[in-house]
């Protein structure tokens, strides 16, 4: 879908992902056998290391000769997703828009889960560009209602955006992105949309 509108598709993966080399290091508890941190102040240095790890990848991209020069378009799911919002404000002049499929940093079961979370999306708030917020009900990590609290957060902050929910099949809804048939025509109105704004 994103090619035949003309986009070039990039699919990088940070530190220690996929099959990315080096250490994945996201916020971690010093014991890193008990997983990720719910303190905020372990929580919230590795969304900045990622953050680092995003800024890289599209710099290496900017390099090629076939990468056009205007403004990028960012999507991602889960911790991508919400990396992608905080990366578009701290580059507004380099992204035109962000698809944002049923993220958060960490999953409702960590305690400060609210508080990490809107952290990162109040960052995000004041990129000057609408965002498209594709969510699934039934998320094992984030609720529909954690959810709607991270993007009022959001727009609180300045952020500009609509917010959709589905009934994903198979019932787990962070597999929103997996069902393009529920949210295709809404991510087709959202790219003509910021291909009128990068144009004005």
């Amino acid at each position: 879908m994103f090619v035949k509108k003309g986009y070039m598709v990039a699919f990088p993966q940070r530190r220690g992902r996929g099959k990315s080399e080096g250490l994945y290091n996201e916020g971690f508890n010093v014991d890193r056998s008990q997983g990720y941190a719910c303190d905020p102040k372990l929580s919230l240095p590795g969304a900045d290391r990622a953050l680092t790890d995003i800024a890289a990848a599209v710099e290496i991209l900017r390099q090629r000769p076939d990468m056009a020069r205007q403004p990028i378009l960012m999507a991602g799911v889960s911790r991508g997703g919400i990396l992608s919002i905080a990366y578009a404000r701290m580059y507004p002049h380099e992204v035109a828009g962000v698809i944002n499929f049923a993220s958060g940093w960490m999953g409702e079961g960590c305690r400060n889960a609210g508080e990490i979370n809107g952290t990162l999306f109040r960052r995000g708030g004041m990129f000057p560009h609408p965002t498209l917020w594709l969510y699934g009900n039934h998320d094992p990590f984030y609720s529909l209602d954690h959810s709607r609290a991270n993007f009022a957060a959001f727009q609180e902050a300045g952020g500009k955006g609509s917010f959709f929910d589905f009934e994903v099949p198979g019932g787990n809804g962070h597999m929103v992105m997996s069902s393009p048939p529920l949210w295709a025509d809404h991510a087709d109105r959202y790219l003509d949309l910021i291909g009128a704004v990068a144009k004005q």
